[in-house]
């Protein structure tokens, strides 16, 4: 968790952290450079064993037969939405909806019109 924190904060406000890399907005697979910087936060969350659902999560994965890299990319799509939420929304890091993504994986964090789904759980208060 804190290394999505410190990410963000290391940018000024409003800033895309990856715009001087790639132009934003593109999907991932047009930005391996980004897609990088999120797999490294990934990589360091499982290294550093925080937050342990990161861990838990990769492991579950792995056990439902998702392969090792999948289910690392997969955990990066939770990052993703908290990096978004940072960036265009400047909110705090959302501990309860990242856990709450992580816990609902394989399934992505948003529908087919981009509404995420976190939203609209009873607990989830919106972003």
């Amino acid at each position: 968790m804190h290394y999505i924190s410190y990410y963000c904060a290391s940018f000024p406000r409003g800033a895309q952290p990856w715009g001087a890399i790639v132009p934003p907005m593109n999907p991932p697979d047009d930005n391996p450079e980004l897609g990088k910087l999120v797999l490294e936060v990934v990589e360091n969350q499982i290294r550093d064993n925080d937050p342990p659902e990161t861990r838990r999560t990769v492991e579950r994965l792995i056990d439902e037969g998702y392969t090792a890299d999948e289910a690392r990319r997969l955990v990066s799509t939770a990052v993703v939405v908290e990096i978004f939420h940072t960036q265009r929304d400047h909110k705090p890091f959302n501990q309860n909806r990242f856990l709450w993504n992580l816990e609902h994986l394989p399934r992505e964090p948003w529908d087919d019109d981009g509404n995420e789904f976190f939203d609209t759980w009873d607990g989830g208060g919106g972003a």
